[in-house]
């Protein structure tokens, strides 16, 4: 890894000593707490701004590793905000991680010199407040469209939000669920969102009008996918090139990597044959439809993957090609996904979720040089790139870059741990009879999902969810599958469904939030005073995934760099909630750690691990069908029949399972970690000289587990 400090990375201007400490000054004044700001912590916002202000001596991205919560987006507002002042022509590109982050920089950065409006936001009571009516306006239409008939208001703000298309800004496209009494066949404004709506389209709209006025704002703001597409539209790497600073506000992707299956492409290839386009196109299609069909497919889809090599790396289909599919976008992606695997390359595989049915996945990695080449300075601020003076972040590895060195050290969060081993994959949540099946001369496991199983499971995690809030009374964020489909198309919708049993429990909507797995909960704010986090399972996206990952950025171990990739997604969410303010946070995770994911979290917080015994979802009351003919079944059955202040001797217990299980294994599965579990969620005990089980009276889910502090600890 590569770090220069800062002295070796800018050459410094007359009097950038003023302006740093005149950032910093303004970074202070919008903190406004109480606590002053440590020391190094200036020390390390100092060299940042130094970095902002200041030319470079290189012509590599310079990616800066400060850690969560250390002020690095308020200070990049400040810098925004100050240099303007001092330099109107100073133009630079903001990259935000979504359009709402986007918005909230630009009101946050505030107007352009235009006295009467700042003055008029000044005297508010609630400047905030009067910025956000100037940016949105103050009609319903204009909130909802992001346009009233009139000049975009946002234009008066020293930072503009380019966006695309959306739903919400058009004003041609019509939802029918939304019209009175809407049933049967959709109308005709309904349509799939495809390029050909803004094609030919003359009305003004939002959108629209956003890419004419962006040159309109010193800092121009996008986000990270805007970003991402601008390596394939060069309608958009135009409008973002010549700007003389590009800042990227958290790590940018690097890899491009897609799925389509052989079915998907030869259904575009039986139109395009049977279309009126040229003969020459049609022969073009016939060929690279040999290449794709004759390809080395796995005759299982047990995780086999062969690596192919590009095809032609010059293949681009003439746009007809694309406009006889305009009407569909999804067919537009697919044919954008065959075009990248001929020319890049990728591999071969077959879908799980698709019957084993026949895949091919593009792998391009998209080098940093590809988005900074434009620009005199590229910065990407990244609290998970590096930890240690090791790269965190495998990406990073080829990507050719440079770290600021020389920062500070700075303490590091408090987290009590709470993890419990309990089986939470996607399958396990949803297949109650997992035994295998003879189909043919073949044996497959079966994987059709059982919904009530699945209800069930979802209704036991919200009882543990429940009785966390419950007994600390703290607000808490909860992460967990977005959606589980299984291998026959069946679709569960873990999130939605969470929440619905969530609302009707007795908890305080306002003390929890659910969000799924790679929804907008990293690079913001919003949790800052959120006590608690709940893991609900890990998102592994699957071998596929991590081997086209591999690939694409030369990692030789997959398994490290799935790792790695765990670490860092929860190194994020960790830090959006209150440790980010200094404040130690309480963790639960549920979920088998088989990859070893919470023993590395020691070297990113103060860690104190604390016990935590699930009363619901333990393997018990969730148990398959395979599970439920076990001995430590029977065991636990047994034990539950027992009231408070019983007792029940291990031969009365051999003696009631002597018909189906032998007496040495009955007294084996008393050391089954689920017994235990149960018994200790249940406050029973087991006098090993007596041999015999007793039950406690009274006791409450506080007794289960009370979130201790690190003061307690002491």
């Amino acid at each position: 890894m590569e770090s220069m400090d800062i002295t070796d990375l800018v050459r410094t201007k007359a009097g950038y000593k003023k302006h740093v400490n005149n950032i910093i000054k303004n970074f202070r004044k919008t903190l406004n707490r109480d606590i002053p700001i440590p020391r190094r912590q200036v020390e390390n916002l100092k060299k940042l701004a130094s970095l902002f202000l200041n030319d470079v001596k290189i012509d590599k991205p310079i990616v800066v590793n400060l850690d969560i919560g250390q002020g690095k987006s308020t200070l990049l507002m400040e810098f925004v905000k100050y240099i303007y002042e001092i330099d109107s022509t100073f133009s630079t590109v903001i990259v935000k991680r979504t359009l709402q982050e986007g918005r909230d920089f630009c009101i946050q950065t505030g107007l352009k010199e235009i006295e009467p409006l700042k003055d008029w936001v000044a005297l508010s009571d609630e400047p905030m407040k009067k910025l956000e009516d100037i940016y949105y306006g103050d009609t319903k239409v204009y909130k909802e469209s992001g346009y009233s008939g009139e000049l975009r208001r946002e234009d008066v703000f020293i930072a503009g939000l380019l966006r695309g298309f959306n739903y919400n800004d058009c004003l041609i496209y019509e939802d029918p669920k939304t019209a009175k009494n809407w049933f049967g066949k959709l109308s005709d404004s309904y349509r799939e969102y495809s390029p050909v709506l803004c094609k030919e389209c003359t009305v003004t709209c939002g959108a629209k009008s956003s890419k004419w006025a962006v040159d309109n704002h010193p800092a121009m703001v996008i986000t990270h996918q805007r970003l991402f597409m601008s390596n394939d539209l060069e309608e958009i790497s135009k409008s973002i090139s010549g700007r003389k600073v590009l800042i990227i506000d958290e790590k940018i992707e690097t890899k491009d990597i897609g799925d389509v299956l052989l079915d998907q492409w030869e259904a575009i290839l039986t139109r395009v044959v049977a279309s009126k386009l040229s003969d020459e196109m049609k022969k073009e299609f016939e060929r690279i439809g040999s290449y794709l069909n004759g390809l080395q497919y796995p005759e299982t889809s047990d995780g086999t993957i062969v690596v192919i090599p590009p095809y032609d790396d010059v293949v681009k289909f003439d746009s007809k090609v694309y406009g006889l599919l305009m009407e569909n976008h999804n067919d537009i992606k697919i044919l954008e996904a065959v075009e990248k695997f001929i020319n890049y390359g990728g591999t071969t595989s077959r879908s799980w979720h698709k019957e084993g049915r026949k895949q091919f996945s593009y792998i391009r990695y998209i080098n940093l040089e590809n988005y900074t080449k434009h620009f005199e300075k590229t910065i990407i601020l990244d609290a998970t790139s590096a930890r240690n003076g090791e790269v965190l972040d495998e990406d990073y590895k080829k990507s050719d870059v440079v770290f600021l060195g020389g920062l500070n050290k700075t303490p590091i969060g408090k987290v009590n741990l709470y993890h419990s081993s309990q089986r939470t994959t996607k399958s396990s949540l949803i297949i109650s009879n997992n035994s295998t099946t003879v189909e043919g001369e073949k044996r497959f496991r079966k994987s059709r999902g059982d919904r009530k199983f699945y209800l069930k499971n979802v209704n036991l995690i919200a009882n543990e969810i429940q009785d966390i809030i419950t007994v600390t009374c703290e607000k808490t964020l909860i992460i967990c599958y977005k959606a589980i489909v299984d291998k026959y198309g069946g679709e569960f919708n873990f999130e939605d469904d969470l929440k619905k049993i969530l609302t009707l429990s007795k908890l305080d909507s306002k003390l929890y939030t659910v969000r799924h797995y790679g929804a907008a909960t990293t690079g913001v704010n919003d949790f800052r005073d959120y006590e608690n986090i709940v893991f609900i399972g890990m998102l592994n996206k699957g071998k596929l995934y991590y081997t086209n990952k591999s690939l694409a950025i030369g990692s030789m171990n997959s398994a490290h760099l799935a790792l790695s990739e765990y670490i860092i997604d929860c190194i994020q969410q960790i830090g959006r909630i209150c440790v980010r303010q200094g404040e130690e946070a309480n963790v639960y995770m549920l979920f088998e750690d088989d990859i070893g994911l919470t023993a590395e979290l020691d070297k990113h917080f103060v860690l104190q691990r604390r016990k935590w015994i699930t009363k619901y979802f333990n393997g018990i009351n969730n148990a398959t069908v395979a599970k439920q003919t076990s001995c430590w079944y029977a065991v636990v059955d047994e034990l539950k029949k027992m009231n408070a202040g019983d007792e029940l001797s291990l031969k009365s217990l051999q003696d009631v399972l002597e018909s189906r299980f032998k007496a040495d294994t009955i007294y084996r599965q008393i050391e089954h970690s689920h017994v235990k579990e149960f018994m200790a969620s249940q406050f029973f005990t087991y006098n090993k000289g007596q041999r015999v089980f007793q039950r406690s009276f009274d006791f409450s889910v506080e007794d289960l587990f009370i979130p201790p502090t690190f003061r307690e600890a002491k």
